[in-house]
């Protein structure tokens, strides 16, 4: 749950959002429509992106302040498989909302990216791509870690990429799901921490 002032664990790291997804306290988007379905379901968040050409987010606010040092640990599955499709997460966007970051992975977990762009996708400031090497319809735990002046990006535990926070947008508290078109994930945990 969001909390309205931080608490160290055991580890001294700040507790700023957990979800496992028993309810809707942090306010995440619910939707059914024809392009989307956002919803809480036995402990997990099911997003379904039904549109053919957009992709769709889902986010809530999240404490984190411009130079915090954080980590946050996503635990989510691909239901679904389209081609070239990717999903995972997005982070600090701007006060607009238009610019963003982007950690993804592809529906066949064969590649994964991290992005910093624009919404529409006109202008990609900072983008790198690679093969991955997990299988394809397992569970996959998404991790970001912000130390000091760097980025560290982990699949299933795995580092997988580490950049320097110049080339991210971090100033908004937005934080969330990404979900390319004709894909469906679900999540059943979320954490993130303030270190």
């Amino acid at each position: 749950m969001i909390q309205n002032q931080t608490k160290p664990n055991i580890e001294g790291k700040a507790l700023l959002l957990e979800d496992h997804f028993t309810d809707n306290r942090n306010s995440w988007e619910e939707v059914n429509n024809a392009k989307e379905y956002a919803g809480i379901q036995k402990e997990k968040y099911i997003m379904e992106n039904r549109d053919d050409w957009n992709w769709k987010y889902y986010a809530v606010n999240c404490p984190l302040k411009k130079y915090d040092n954080f980590e946050i640990h996503v635990q989510l599955k691909i239901e679904n498989i389209r081609e070239m499709a990717q999903t995972g997460l997005v982070w600090g966007f701007d006060k607009n909302r238009k610019v963003l970051n982007r950690f993804s992975i592809s529906a066949d977990c064969k590649r994964f990216s991290v992005l910093h762009f624009e919404k529409d996708h006109r202008r990609v400031y900072h983008r790198f791509s690679q093969k991955n090497r997990t299988n394809e319809g397992e569970a996959l735990t998404l991790t970001i870690t912000k130390e000091d002046s760097y980025l560290f990006f982990k699949i299933n535990k795995e580092k997988v990429y580490i950049c320097h926070v110049a080339h991210f947008c971090n100033e908004g508290p937005g934080f969330g799901y990404y979900v390319e078109p004709g894909l469906k994930i679900s999540s059943n945990f979320i954490e993130i921490r303030q270190i």
